[in-house]
């Protein structure tokens, strides 16, 4: 230990003043941090994965500052102690109150030393002291790591049950009368296990990714649901609209077959696919279930036919728009020909050569059976580009 100046009467009770202060903001400090909701979640669910790896070292800083302000605490009840004896303190007093407060009176450790490291007449052991300074130094340092490692937790975890709450709260709503509602629930339960056991594995991303997946399956089978709901309640009616169903496949199934032959006959394409007609199959089970009890378990199978009539419904349709798009593509290419030729004989070109032979090319291929519509492509930005070079008129 080090010696010293004793303080005086004074100074001690300053000293002991402002430390008293400290304490009580430390005081208060510790206690908020005691019921911080990132703490709360690490204690009621023990930790895992990154979570874990993250919490070792932060829990035993944690248990560190505790350790230091019960020292700390200490110390100073011992200086304030011998302080109250007597009005007027004592040398020996304030030589110990001086000690207590600006040295390192605190026994922490003794750690043997090896028998290889010591000297002859040395100790055997080395001591650890503490004081009040250099504790509270510490555990400055050590807070702002602690806090923030829990506001990150508290962080990750309110923004999970931020966007899960409303999904759970329809979930209760409709309770689990069907498996994809049971999956959905299912699907929550594992997001909020995550979010307390492992946070910080989390990204907000991620939360809302998976958030707004499990809404988005929630409203497609609350659709559902208020589907069934129409179907049981005009059994008739919703018969009707499934055939109606049908016969929009019969039709589009017979666009795409107009659309194929006439994009193959005109257009150098490869094979275009060809849908099949599903309608047979389909129309079997809606007769089988017009034929049958309505409601109940048959509201259900006419619920899912629907769901496949739509989705043949959606191939033959994209069956249409494939052969469609080729055949408005020629028409594009064929009236941006034409605007360019209105532009050329505006600007006075027409009749010259080399617009004249770019504009045969282009043509010539246009007219073509079946017709390249990339070579058509690039021959009508040749033409372009040799309007505007022999006009001197870029674009």
């Amino acid at each position: 230990m080090r010696s010293m100046n004793p303080l005086t009467a004074v100074e001690i009770d300053n000293e002991l003043a402002m430390r008293g202060k400290e304490i009580e903001a430390v005081t208060a400090t510790l206690l908020e941090l005691d019921k911080h909701p990132g703490l709360v979640l690490m204690r009621g669910f023990p930790p895992t994965g990154t979570t874990e790896q993250r919490w070792r070292p932060i829990e035993q800083a944690l248990d560190l500052m505790w350790q230091d302000f019960g020292r700390v605490q200490e110390i100073l009840d011992t200086a304030r102690a011998i302080r109250g004896r007597r009005h007027r303190p004592t040398d020996a007093d304030r030589a110990e109150i001086t000690r207590l407060l600006r040295d390192r009176p605190h026994e922490v450790s003794r750690t043997p030393i090896p028998l290889a490291q010591r000297t002859l007449t040395g100790p055997g052991e080395q001591v650890l002291f503490v004081g009040i300074a250099d504790t509270l130094d510490r555990m400055r340092t050590t807070f702002p790591e602690i806090a923030e490692f829990l506001d990150a937790v508290d962080a990750i975890n309110s923004r999970v049950l931020t966007a899960l709450t409303p999904v759970q709260t329809r979930l209760d709503q409709f309770g689990g009368v069907t498996a994809e509602l049971r999956a959905i629930a299912d699907g929550v339960t594992e997001l909020l296990g995550r979010s307390a056991t492992d946070p910080l594995a989390l990204t907000p991303d991620r939360i809302d990714s998976r958030a707004a997946d499990l809404a988005r399956r929630l409203d497609r089978e609350a659709k559902g649901l208020s589907e069934l709901r129409e179907l049981s309640a005009d059994w008739p009616a919703a018969i009707a609209q499934t055939r109606t169903g049908l016969d929009a496949i019969a039709a589009a199934v017979a666009q795409a077959a107009r659309a194929r032959e006439q994009a193959e006959g005109k257009i150098l394409t490869a094979p275009l696919p060809v849908p099949p007609d599903e309608t047979g199959p389909l129309r079997a089970e809606l007769e089988a279930l017009a034929a049958g009890p309505s409601g109940g378990p048959a509201a259900l199978s006419l619920l899912e036919l629907r769901r496949r009539i739509a989705a043949a419904l959606a191939r033959a349709q994209r069956a249409v728009d494939l052969a469609q798009g080729l055949l408005d593509r020629r028409t594009e290419l064929r009236g941006r020909l034409a605007a360019y030729q209105v532009k050329a004989a505006r600007l006075g070109v027409s009749e010259h050569q080399d617009v004249l032979s770019a504009n045969r090319i282009a043509a010539g291929l246009l007219e073509r059976r079946p017709c390249d519509l990339a070579a058509v492509t690039r021959a009508i930005t040749d033409y372009q580009q040799v309007i505007a070079a022999v006009s001197g008129r870029p674009g």
